[in-house]
């Protein structure tokens, strides 16, 4: 109530302070001039002379604004009334960018970085760790960029890591530095898709993907004349596809003498359409790896475990 009992007294004082306010001066429309004092509520006159109703407005309960100064020192009051909540509100924005940063850098490790635009510093170990769970998520320019920065430190000071710690780095870095070109669709289903199309059509969208990054899941072997025997292991709907294997590097250093299964990405060089239902590719020689710290379901793939951990020792093994 006390915010009230201010108010009202407030406007009782108002007419006080109204000075020359307080008079009215009147005329009516017969020439007859009434004046008097203005009261707290309105009056109801009539003109002496022709006893016209006139009507005089109460007593003003607003402060006089004297001549020209006042108006000044009221945009001044406005501008203040609105600072405050203006001020407030843009700092609470600031706060909330700033820990909206901070919580999305601590949810994406590696992401931060410094006002020059440089990486943070990390240990071998820290970058390594942020690396593999990079692809294990499949977000691969992460990883790339993690794996990158931990060959630069063991490049600085070689002493600081095991052969075997810098050759299980070789293989996580060539697997990221492979598949940041992955068009995130396996080589199947874009010929899938792709077989309808008319022989200079399907050229000329099948061109785009050249250079791209695939995987391949296949059983492979290595017979009696060094040539390679290949079948895919999933069928790809109506298409009979087959790849040529001869010149990749990757087969030659691996124990094909009996049919293995082999999960693996390669870069594509070319592939050529020998009728509607029918493929051959051919994949770049020297830009091939085993796939044994990608999570298969990040490429849409289904390789057992125990696989993965086969690839993983013939790997330790390549030269």
């Amino acid at each position: 109530m006390k915010p009230l009992a201010r108010l009202v007294a407030w406007w009782k004082r108002a007419p006080a302070s109204s000075g020359s306010l307080a008079a009215y001066d009147l005329t009516c429309p017969c020439g007859q001039s009434c004046q008097g004092a203005r009261q707290l509520k309105h009056q109801a006159l009539r003109c002496p002379r022709c006893q016209r109703a006139l009507f005089v407005l109460p007593l003003s309960p607003l402060p006089a604004v004297r001549g020209g100064s006042a108006a000044p020192g009221n945009a001044r009051s406005m501008r203040r009334v609105w600072l405050a909540p203006l001020l407030a509100g843009g700092l609470t924005f600031v706060v909330v960018v700033v820990l909206f940063v901070a919580c999305w850098n601590s949810l994406v490790p590696g992401r931060a970085s410094s006002a020059a635009g440089t990486r943070p510093a990390g240990t071998i170990e820290q970058h390594v760790a942020i690396g593999r769970k990079a692809l294990q998520i499949g977000d691969f320019n992460l990883a790339r960029d993690e794996l990158t920065s931990a060959r630069a430190l063991v490049l600085a000071d070689p002493a600081s890591v095991s052969a075997d710690d810098r050759r299980q780095l070789q293989q996580l870095h060539r697997q990221a530095a492979l598949l940041v070109d992955w068009p995130k669709d396996s080589l199947e289903q874009i010929l899938l898709r792709l077989a309808p199309l008319r022989d200079d059509e399907w050229q000329a969208v099948i061109g785009k993907y050249c250079g791209k990054v695939f995987a391949f899941d296949l059983e492979a072997r290595r017979d009696a004349a060094r040539q390679y025997q290949v079948r895919f292991t999933r069928l790809a709907g109506r298409l009979n596809l087959r790849l040529d294997p001869h010149d990749l590097v990757l087969f030659q250093h691996l124990p094909l003498d009996n049919p293995q299964r082999l999960w693996f990405a390669a870069r594509l060089a070319d592939v050529r359409r020998e009728a509607p239902d029918r493929c051959i590719i051919r994949l770049d020689p020297n830009d091939a790896v085993l796939l044994t710290d990608v999570n298969p379901l990040a490429l849409g793939a289904q390789v057992p475990d125990a696989h993965l951990v086969l690839q993983r020792k013939w790997t330790a093994e390549l030269p």
